[in-house]
Order: structure tokens, then sequence, then C-alpha cells
């Protein structure tokens, strides 16, 4: 058999390793080939699994709509290594590599994202409703969150502590089971914990905070 020429091997080999099997380089992609990534066969659902963003879960499909984990839809569009979401402003990720079964991308220069597929089904006007999930409290040592209302801010350590991260004084103990927080020898209950917000319930009054960073080994945030 005769050998191929040395050009059409480097394309063939080009075309295999770039396939829709992937995963492929975001500085190799163009135009909308991520789309096919996205959207699969039609529909498909995307799980944040490792950084913090907005966006815990992304359903896209082959028309340049996405739904998120509030049953919203909105629009999406891709251009080369750039995924455009028009929520209500255009948030720019750029794809640093995207296969069948993982998304690995960045924005605005924060923590990488990796996103992985998962059988999870969004329509309109339902959201997830997904169990409370403890990870999003935990880093490599802790996580830091900052109250909506004041200027306090905590970290959430992993060796069950509670620092205030400003002065990195111990204020609690903490421990989670199911929807429950054991705060000390307060127990709260969780109403939402996400890659950025995180609610509980104390005493009927709401108290809400949004993830600042990770938290470094003396419990004070990595970002401020």
């Amino acid at each position: 058999m005769k050998a191929l020429p040395l050009n059409i091997f480097v394309v063939l080999l080009f075309l295999i390793s770039c396939g829709k099997g992937g995963p492929i380089k975001g500085k190799d992609l163009r135009g909308t080939d991520a789309v096919e990534f996205l959207a699969g066969s039609g529909k498909k659902t995307w799980q944040l699994k490792s950084g913090h963003d907005y966006y815990e879960y992304l359903q896209f499909d082959d028309k340049n709509e996405v739904f998120f984990q509030l049953g919203v839809p909105i629009k999406y569009e891709v251009k080369g290594d750039k995924l455009i979401l028009k929520d209500f402003e255009e948030f720019t990720y750029t794809i640093l590599e995207i296969g069948e079964d993982k998304l690995i991308m960045n924005y605005n220069g924060h923590d990488t994202l990796v996103y992985q597929v998962c059988e999870t089904k969004i329509t309109k006007d339902k959201s997830v409703g997904e169990p409370i999930n403890p990870y999003w409290l935990k880093g490599k040592y802790g996580t830091s969150w900052k109250f909506v209302d004041g200027e306090k801010t905590y970290s959430f350590m992993n060796n069950g502590t509670v620092l205030d991260a400003n002065t990195l004084v111990k204020v609690d103990r903490w421990k989670i089971h199911d929807s429950i927080m054991e705060f000390g020898p307060t127990q709260l209950r969780i109403l939402r914990l996400s890659p950025v917000f995180f609610d509980y319930d104390v005493f009927g009054m709401t108290v809400k905070l949004n993830y600042v960073s990770e938290a470094m080994k003396d419990g004070s945030p990595v970002r401020k």
C-alpha cells in the first residue's frame, strides 16, 4: 500500500483529533464549532463541578437558547473560543477546552470553571430543585462569604470552624446534615446553597451571604 503524502496525513490526523469526540482546546475552535458539543443532538445539560459562577446549570439547545437553574431561557452565541450568554447583560466566557462530557472555561480572569454533562432537565419556569450540596462551602482550606446586609465576612473552614474573615477570630463551629446547618448549638435551616449564594433561616428571618473567594489557611479571603 502506497504511503500517504505527509501533508494529507497531517490533515487527517487533525480531523481525527478534532472530531466530535474531542476534547478540543479553545484556541483551536473556529466559528460555531463549540455548538455541537454544547447542545449535542439537540439539547444538553451541563452542571458546574468546580469553580464558582452564577450559572450552576446550563442547558443548551441547538436553537441558540439556554436555560439556567431558575428555569429562565436566555440566548447564547458562540464565536470561536468565546461563549456569550445574553442575560440581564452579556457575559463573555473564554472556552479553554471542550469535549463530549466536559467543558472548561474562564470568566473575566476569575476561577477556572469546570462543567460536566448531567441528566438533569430544565424547563421554562421550573427550577432544578437539587438537594443542599455542602461542597460549595468547601475549598482547599475553606471558603469566604460576605453578608448582603452589613460588612461582615465569614470563612467556613474545612476543619469545622467559622472565622471572622477580617479579624480571623473564631466565631463558632459549623456542620451540615441534609438541609440543616448546625452553627454552634443552634440549628439553622438552609434555604439555598449554590456556588455563589448562601441563604439560611434564623428564627423566621432570611440571612443572605454571597461568595467572596477561597479562604487561605489562616481564614483570610484570597480575594476581598
